[in-house]
């Protein structure tokens, strides 16, 4: 969320070790009295050394909390699905690796549960700095979610590139629906609902087994609770 930008962009460089703390300069190492110019400072950062404790006790809590094996209830005719259940071919247990790591870190991320187009179900993770806005009031829920994805060059098919979406799920009239947002081409633009074809609609209405869903299938998890809000900020 935004008011919670810088806080997880600190934790980020911080998880990211060393190099990524330096490359911050004075963000986090203070410059000293009567220092001058760019190059003694930049000395003085390279002689530091980071102990990253952080990291170190993200770490540790992690394989506390992984230490037996991942007890799953789930349907047994049905639990080939779990052994690939994200689009990069990751099972269940990686992602529930991969949540642990989020919500040790950041304290906050979700999951959104999608299907292809073969009605196959598959999971997407979204991190603290992806989650641009969330808010429930009673029937009434939005979901706006930032994401990368990699398309061919317009100017060369044979190369691709990464282009900075949005997503944004809600509820309308009680039932679940998906907009996806590009920036415009020009410098200043903005982010505007990308055209809609017969082949891939937008804004979309899922459905299920020819049926419309009646939620938002996006699960949050925190610290200490799995509510839109981040919790435990402090």
């Amino acid at each position: 969320m935004e008011k919670y930008k810088d806080e997880y962009l600190d934790l980020k460089a911080f998880f990211s070790g060393e190099r990524e703390v330096k490359k911050a300069g004075d963000r986090f190492t203070p410059r000293l009295e009567g220092q001058k110019g760019e190059k003694s400072f930049q000395r003085y950062v390279e002689f530091g050394i980071l102990f990253n404790a952080l990291a170190r006790t993200r770490q540790g809590l992690k394989g506390a909390i992984l230490r037996k094996p991942i007890d799953i209830t789930f349907p047994e005719n049905q639990k080939p699905v779990l052994d690939n259940i994200m689009k990069n071919g990751a099972s269940f247990e990686d992602l529930t690796r991969d949540l642990c790591d989020a919500v040790l870190g950041y304290g906050y991320s979700g999951v959104l549960v999608d299907i292809d187009k073969n009605e196959q179900p598959y999971t997407a993770r979204y991190d603290a700095l992806s989650i641009l806005k969330a808010s429930k009031d009673g029937d009434k829920q939005e979901i706006l979610l930032k994401e990368m994805i990699e398309q061919p060059k317009p100017d060369d098919p044979n190369e691709t590139e990464w282009i900075e979406q949005r997503r944004k799920l809600e509820l309308i009239d009680g039932a679940y629906v998906v907009t996806v947002y590009r920036k415009e081409a020009k410098a200043d633009g903005e982010f505007v609902p990308v055209q809609s074809t017969p082949e891939n609609p937008n804004p979309k209405a899922p459905t299920y087994k020819g049926r419309r869903l009646d939620f938002v299938p996006f699960t949050f998890f925190g610290a200490s609770s799995n509510t839109p809000e981040p919790s435990n900020r402090r």
